[in-house]
């Protein structure tokens, strides 16, 4: 395990943690089950700048960090982009580069830009000192998050708002085998 696994706490936003990191491995990272999964060996050694994780390692996003004066340029936009997108592409279906004062979100699984409900791109900015210190839209990054997970593909990179089920069928289905099963008990 590395040092930094040894000092690190996870930042806890709703259901996700944060991890800083930059330091440890996606090896380590899997030995210490902070990260769960298989993926190519080839990416063991890669050292991911960030990750958001539920709590049972599952990957919900990678992130890469990048000064300001690094994302000035399409060309530096997408350099930075290309640097851990393969990572991404093992770990989960979102990549997200920031300078914590802007972020680009990625489909890690086309390599294009997300794009929000309406179309336009999604440009919701994550910064994990912010995060740390309790401040940010924790909500938003939460709900941006859910939605990319359910609606992110290999064909689609537009968020779409969740589909809300009424329950109703179910639970009246649940109901008559319950009522059903208690007739059958002498």
């Amino acid at each position: 395990m590395s040092e930094e696994l040894l000092q690190i706490e996870p930042n806890q936003f709703g259901r996700y943690r944060y991890f800083k990191l930059g330091a440890s491995t996606l090896g380590q990272l899997k030995d210490a089950k902070i990260i769960r999964g298989r993926f190519d060996r080839s990416l063991l050694a890669k050292k991911p700048d960030g990750l958001i994780v539920l709590r049972d390692g599952t990957v919900r996003a990678v992130v890469e960090y990048k000064p300001p004066a690094k994302l000035k340029t399409a060309k530096q936009i997408q350099n930075a982009i290309d640097q851990e997108l393969p990572v991404a592409r093992e770990l989960g279906k979102i990549y997200i580069v920031t300078s914590g004062s802007k972020s680009i979100w990625i489909n890690a699984e086309t390599g294009d830009r997300v794009r929000t409900e309406g179309g336009s791109e999604l440009t919701f900015i994550v910064d994990a000192k912010a995060l740390a210190r309790g401040e940010g839209n924790a909500v938003e990054l939460e709900r941006l998050l859910d939605a990319a997970q359910a609606s992110l593909s290999a064909t689609n990179n537009r968020l779409a708002a969740p589909a809300v089920h009424d329950p109703s069928a179910l639970a009246n289905t649940i109901w008559q085998k319950i009522m059903g099963a208690d007739r059958e008990i002498p």
